[in-house]
């Protein structure tokens, strides 16, 4: 059966100057992938292997680079899934991993959950092996603490209602980035990662 697989890097706002990185990743990340398959690669192994490489780039809204939440830290989100077996995993509000992706891999792998959120999400990782790490880039630091700033000044230190402020200033969006596979034994495969939406509410899960 033909291989094939499509990657996208995110629908959200990309900084001013970035648009021509991001797509320099993202092909990146699709040739590591492709060459998976080729290789006679799984699905499953095509799609992460690509949404690490885009995990990796802080160019994306995924791993390192992700948006921050209002208390100014990274809460990630990822899920994969798998036809054959009607496989899933994936992880929420998880903190300080440099690839998500790979955690939800290994709760589709290794348990019969689904989902394991927050501290769960945490120790999980750290179990499997999963060491440290700071995904806060000093770009979005400075991204974070300007757009709070705005927020505090329009909306009030407690206001908790963002919807209609996100609608009129897209540019606080998010995005996911995903890769979709097909392998040489017809097994179907998806992997998405997020950090969210910049300013979430600690807790808030995306996607």
């Amino acid at each position: 059966m033909p291989i094939a697989l499509i990657a996208h890097g995110g629908a959200g706002n990309w900084r001013p100057g970035s648009e021509s990185d991001a797509i320099e990743g993202l092909r990146e990340a699709v040739s590591r992938g492709r060459s998976v398959l080729r290789a006679g690669g799984a699905a499953m192994e095509a799609v992460c292997a690509t949404v690490v490489v885009l995990e990796d780039n802080p160019n994306f809204n995924a791993g390192t680079g992700a948006v921050l939440n209002f208390d100014g830290f990274c809460e990630l989100d990822a899920s994969v899934m798998e036809s054959g077996e009607s496989r899933v995993g994936a992880v929420a509000a998880l903190q300080r991993v440099k690839n998500p992706i790979l955690v939800a891999r290994k709760v589709m792998e290794e348990t019969d959950h689904v989902m394991l959120a927050g501290d769960g999400a945490q120790r999980f990782a750290r179990v499997m092996g999963f060491t440290d790490h700071d995904p806060v880039t000093p770009a979005r630091r400075a991204d974070w603490a300007e757009k709070r700033s705005h927020l505090e000044e329009v909306l009030g230190r407690h206001s908790l209602k963002m919807r209609r402020f996100l609608k009129d200033h897209p540019e606080y969006a998010g995005g996911t980035v995903g890769a979709v596979a097909v392998d040489s034994g017809g097994v179907l495969a998806a992997a998405t990662s997020t950090g969210g939406v910049t300013l979430k509410l600690v807790g808030r899960v995306g996607d």
